[in-house]
C-alpha cells in the first residue's frame, strides 16, 4: 500500500497531441501536490438560500439585504441604549432582511438555515455617507450604536455564527465614494446624473481616506467592541474590508493599498488612533483579479497576498465577485476556478483564507450559463480531499485534480485541458499512469465547453490496464474540455 500511495502521489498524464497530421507524446508529469480544502468550500455563488455545490453565498436570501430606515423597522424589536452617542437603537433580527420582497425573512430565520446547511453568508453593510450621517445617503441610519447591537444580537445569540456569517463594510467601494459627505459627494453626482461615468472619480485618494475615517474606523470599532464584550477578544467576529472592484486594475490596487496602510487619526474611532487600517482587518475583499484578460490574475492576488497575507497582517483575502457580466459562462468557470484553485494549492491556503464567489453565473450566454459548469465541476468533486496539479504543455494549461477515498486512493479524477486561443490540441489518447487494481472499472465523461455553443457532452471510451488508464478522446480542443472519470 505505501507503494501505491507514493505511485499517486507522483501521478503523471500523457497525452497524445496532434503535430500537423502526425500525433506526438505530451506528457503532463508535474506532481500532485494536496489541496488543504474541498472543492465545496472553496467556491460560492450569489442570493440563493438552497443548497448547492457550494458553501458560501453572498446575499444569502436576496441582493438587497440591509437594515430599513428606523420609520420602517419590524414592530417587535427591542429599543436598547447604544454605548457610543447613547443613541436608542430600535433593531430586531427580523429587520435585516431583502426589503424589496415583502415575503422575505430576516436573520433571525436565515441564520439557523445557514447553520443547518453548513453554509456562509457574506453580506454587504453599506451606506454612502458617514457612519452616524443624517443625511440622504445614509438611507439606513447606520451608526456606531446601531452596529454594535446588530452584532451583539448575531453572534450573541447565535454564538456559531462567526463561521457562517461575515459583513462586508461596502460593496465596491472605490465606485461609490463612500464616506464622502453629502456636499462633496452632490458636486460628483450631478456631473455622474448628466453622463459621466462614476469610474471617472474613482480611487481618488481623499475619498479613500474618506472610506478609512468615516466609514470603515467608527463600523470596525462598533464591531470590536462587541466582539469584546462577548468573546473577550476584539477578533472573534469577523472583520472583512469592503469590496474593491476591478483589481485587476494597477491604479485600482494602489488606491487599495492606500487604505489598508492608511494611519487612522481617531476622528471618528478614537480608540483606531494612530493605527493602519490592516491592523483591523481579517478579511481583504476584491473583485475580478482575472477579468485582466492576459491570465495575469494570479500574479495580482499574489501580490496582494505576500503584501498582507504572508506578513502576518491579515487573515484571509477573499475574491467575493468572479465572472461578472464581461464572463463568458462555463469556459470561464474552468480557467479561472482552476487558475484560483491552483493558487490556493500552491500557497497552501484553506478556505477559510480565500474563496471565491461566482457573480452573473445565471446571465445566458451563448455557450450556456456559467452555473452549469459551476454545478457541474462542483457536484463531481464535492467534499473529497483534493491533490492537483498543472503543466503548461505546448501553449496549453492541463490540470489534473485527483479526488481521494478514505484510504487516499484516487476515486474520481478530473483531467481539464484549457488550450491556448489561437492554438488548439488535437488530443488522441490521454493515458494516467494510476494504479489500477485487476478487474477494476471506471467510467469516463467528457464535456467540451465553448463561447459560442451550447456544452457538447460525450462518453468517451476508457480502459483499464496494467499501465494505468486510457482514454480515448480522438479530437482538436480549442476551448476548454474537463475529463470526469470515476471508479464504479
Amino acid at each position: 500500500m505505501d507503494r501505491l500511495k507514493t505511485m499517486v502521489a507522483a501521478t503523471a498524464i500523457s497525452v497524445c497531441i496532434s503535430a500537423g497530421a502526425e500525433f506526438a507524446d505530451w506528457p503532463l508529469d508535474a506532481e500532485t501536490i494536496p489541496v488543504p480544502s474541498a472543492w465545496v468550500d472553496y467556491f460560492g455563488t450569489h442570493y440563493t438560500t438552497e443548497p448547492g455545490p457550494w458553501r458560501t453565498v453572498r446575499g444569502y436570501g436576496g441582493p438587497h439585504s440591509k437594515l430599513p430606515p428606523v420609520a420602517e423597522r419590524g414592530k417587535q424589536r427591542q429599543v436598547r441604549i447604544g454605548p457610543f452617542a447613547g443613541e436608542l437603537v430600535k433593531l430586531s433580527l427580523s429587520d435585516f432582511r431583502n426589503w424589496k420582497h415583502g415575503d422575505a425573512v430576516g436573520l433571525d430565520k436565515l441564520i439557523p438555515k445557514l447553520t443547518q446547511q453548513d453554509a456562509a453568508a457574506v453580506y454587504v453593510a453599506e451606506a454612502g455617507g458617514k457612519i452616524g450621517s443624517r443625511d440622504e445617503r445614509n438611507e439606513t441610519q447606520w451608526s456606531q450604536d446601531t452596529i454594535y447591537w446588530l452584532m451583539r444580537d448575531v453572534y450573541g445569540k447565535f454564538p456559531g455564527a462567526a463561521q457562517h456569517l461575515f459583513f462586508q463594510w461596502g460593496n465596491e467601494i472605490n465606485g461609490k465614494m463612500i464616506g464622502v459627505s453629502s456636499d462633496e459627494w452632490k458636486k460628483y453626482a450631478a456631473r455622474i446624473k448628466a453622463g459621466e461615468s462614476r469610474w471617472k472619480f474613482t480611487c481618488l485618494p481623499e475619498h479613500g481616506e474618506a472610506y478609512a475615517e468615516n466609514y470603515f474606523a467608527p463600523a470596525l470599532e462598533a464591531v470590536e467592541r462587541a466582539s469584546h464584550e462577548l468573546f473577550n477578544r476584539p477578533d472573534r467576529i469577523p472583520r472583512m474590508t469592503g469590496s474593491f472592484a476591478n483589481i485587476y486594475n494597477e491604479r485600482f490596487r494602489q488606491w487599495m493599498y492606500g487604505i489598508l496602510d492608511h494611519k487612522l487619526d481617531g476622528r471618528h474611532a478614537s480608540s483606531f488612533k494612530g493605527d493602519p487600517v490592516w491592523k483591523h482587518v481579517d478579511i481583504i475583499t476584491i473583485h475580478y483579479p482575472f477579468a485582466g484578460g492576459d491570465r495575469g490574475g494570479v500574479g495580482i492576488i499574489q501580490e496582494i497576498w505576500d503584501r498582507y497575507g504572508k506578513t502576518g497582517k491579515v487573515k484571509g483575502l477573499w475574491i467575493t465577485e468572479e465572472h461578472g457580466n464581461s464572463g463568458k459562462g462555463p469556459t470561464t468557470v474552468v480557467d479561472r476556478g482552476l487558475h484560483f484553485l491552483k493558487w490556493a494549492a500552491d500557497n497552501q491556503l484553506d478556505a477559510t483564507q480565500t474563496r471565491l464567489c461566482w457573480w452573473g453565473a445565471g446571465n445566458r450566454k451563448p455557450g450556456g450559463t456559467a452555473n452549469e459548469a459551476v454545478n457541474t465541476l462542483g457536484s463531481f468533486l464535492g467534499d473529497a480531499p483534493l491533490r492537483l496539479a498543472e503543466q503548461n504543455v505546448d501553449q496549453a494549461k492541463g490540470y489534473l485534480v485527483l479526488a481521494d477515498d478514505e484510504k487516499g486512493m484516487p476515486k474520481k479524477i478530473m483531467v481539464a485541458v484549457v488550450p491556448d486561443k489561437k492554438k488548439p490540441a488535437g488530443i488522441g489518447d490521454l493515458k494516467i499512469p494510476l494504479p489500477v487494481n485487476a478487474g477494476e472499472s471506471w467510467s469516463a465523461r467528457a464535456v467540451q465547453y465553448s463561447v459560442s455553443q451550447k456544452p457538447e457532452d460525450t462518453l468517451p471510451a476508457i480502459k483499464a490496464g496494467a499501465d494505468g488508464l486510457t482514454i480515448t478522446l480522438n479530437r482538436a480542443v480549442s476551448e476548454p474540455l474537463v475529463l470526469m472519470l470515476e471508479r464504479k
